[in-house]
């Protein structure tokens, strides 16, 4: 009974209300809430949402936000959000000037803690899946000009975002998340059908798991890749950094990547590649075990096929 008051058409309406006030109060811009839910253990739906920037633009205008709070975390020191969607959804970031703010710094400033005082209570923050469906993002450097039929960093537009990313842990030091589907579109071309894996990462080693990318050509999935390094101080990263992979079964072509590398766009070249990499900092070199290389030129209908030697190849970094 509660339920179905709570859900009731006024008190939505007045709950819409109440929830774009504060927010727009806390960021102090315009802020609209077509209606909310409140549903079963702890969830909230907003439907219709719209924040504007600083210059009143549309910054967020999405279809659906919904989040589930639990409560018991809080008394632990932990946010826990559960199953957090966003559906229909169009983000616009922008720089209007090169030595001025983003468009969304104001939304940073209004979250970001006025108290400097260091916390003894670790701030552990955890969402156990956060679900894009149906995404635009777009940012824009409006000082600068575009460039044409490459990626640019400056003017990106991404669209046909879809992700569910489970996030197990974010602290100060450490990071354990699991990417299980992810896809987009960007304008100038590349495309990522779909991509998966696992990360697990501190300040003294990194661990990334099932690792599988699929382009439209192209196809990469990686057993297992191990680091070692120590972030104590960055200077000296790479004189302690050790790592080992292996890449297996991966097919590729450069069609896939030519948006990114323009100088690939020449070649039409599809093949397979298989080997394994490893780094030791005593040795300071780079070592590539026996793999497989073999390229595919469609159009002019040769094949070139390359076996790795035997022995390592070892070249310096």
């Amino acid at each position: 009974m509660l339920l179905l008051l709570l859900n009731f058409s006024p008190f939505q309406q007045s709950l819409a209300g109440w929830a774009a006030g504060w927010l727009a109060d806390k960021l102090q811009t315009e802020v609209r809430v077509g209606r909310v839910e409140i549903g079963l253990f702890n969830r909230l739906t907003f439907h219709d949402v719209v924040v504007e920037d600083r210059q009143g633009a549309p910054l967020l205008e999405a279809g659906l936000l919904s989040a589930k709070i639990e409560y018991l975390p809080l008394l632990r020191g932990h946010i826990t959000l559960r199953t957090v969607s966003l559906l229909d959804a169009t983000v616009n970031l922008y720089r209007q000037r090169a030595d001025g703010p983003t468009n969304f710094q104001f939304v940073i400033e209004a979250f970001r803690s006025k108290d400097r005082k260091p916390k003894k209570r670790q701030w552990d923050f955890h969402i156990n899946s956060l679900i894009l469906r149906r995404c635009t993002v777009g940012y824009e450097e409006r000082y600068r000009a575009p460039l044409v039929g490459q990626l640019d960093p400056s003017h990106l537009s991404v669209t046909g975002l879809d992700a569910n990313i489970s996030l197990r842990e974010i602290a100060r030091d450490s990071l354990n998340l699991r990417v299980r589907s992810f896809r987009m579109k960007e304008r100038c071309g590349f495309e990522i059908r779909s991509m998966s894996f696992r990360l697990a990462a501190n300040r003294r080693q990194c661990d990334l798991s099932r690792f599988e990318l699929r382009l439209p050509g192209t196809a990469i999935v990686e057993d297992a890749f191990h680091a070692e390094y120590d972030l104590r101080d960055r200077k000296r990263f790479f004189e302690t950094l050790n790592f080992e992979g292996r890449l297996r079964a991966t097919t590729f072509a450069t069609a896939d990547v030519a948006p990114l590398v323009p100088a690939l766009k020449p070649f039409r070249l599809q093949g397979q590649l298989r080997f394994r990499l490893e780094r030791i900092p005593s040795f300071g070199r780079l070592q590539v075990q026996p793999g497989h290389v073999d390229l595919l030129r469609p159009l002019a209908k040769r094949h070139v096929a390359t076996q790795l030697l035997p022995e390592r190849l070892q070249g310096r970094n």
